[in-house]
């Protein structure tokens, strides 16, 4: 995993606002961790385990999970991986519009 600003600058924003130094740590972890994020299917071995999640051919599996900017090509885009990961990981949605596709797209000072 290549450190970056999700790492460094996530880290420096919790260490200043009171997270300690291994909270802090898996925070700015994770945030990079999902930057990086270049895999977009994992199959789950456990049946027991996964009664909830979708399956692909019968196994369960977590889709559609790739958010690394650079993986990503034009045509690989798809509204379902937008709502599913990439917005909820990278953009605040700016809330205007009368349609959701209007309302996801990013604003500064966004309600939320």
């Amino acid at each position: 995993m290549k450190k970056d600003a999700h790492f460094y600058a996530i880290l420096a924003f919790c260490r200043a606002c009171g997270f300690n130094k291994t909270s802090a740590f898996r925070i700015a972890y994770a945030s990079q961790f999902v930057d990086d994020a270049k895999i977009n299917l994992i199959f789950l071995r456990n049946q027991d385990f996964c009664e909830t999640l979708d399956t692909i051919e019968g196994c369960p599996a977590f889709f559609d999970i790739a958010t690394c900017h650079s993986y990503f090509k034009i045509s690989t885009f798809n509204y379902e991986s937008m709502v599913n990961n990439t917005v909820a990981f990278h953009f605040v949605p700016g809330c205007s519009g009368k349609r959701f596709t209007k309302k996801m797209r990013c604003k500064e000072e966004s309600p939320i």
